[in-house]
C-alpha cells in the first residue's frame, strides 16, 4: 500500500510542476488542471478507503 501512495505523491509532484509551468502562460488553464488533479486525488482516496474499485 505504501508503494501506491509513493506513486501517487510522485504523480502529484509531476503534475504540480506542470501546472506551475502553465500558470505563467495561462492562469485559467492552470486552475482547471489543478481542479482536475484535486478531483482525481479525491476519487482515488475514496476508492482506496472504501475498498471498492470500479
Amino acid at each position: 500500500m505504501e508503494h501506491k501512495n509513493l506513486a501517487l505523491e510522485v504523480l502529484r509532484k509531476l503534475l504540480n510542476d506542470e501546472i506551475k509551468g502553465r500558470t505563467k502562460k495561462n492562469l485559467v488553464q492552470s486552475r482547471t488542471l489543478m481542479e482536475m488533479l484535486e478531483s482525481s486525488i479525491q476519487r482515488y482516496h475514496s476508492r482506496t478507503s472504501s475498498g471498492s474499485w470500479p
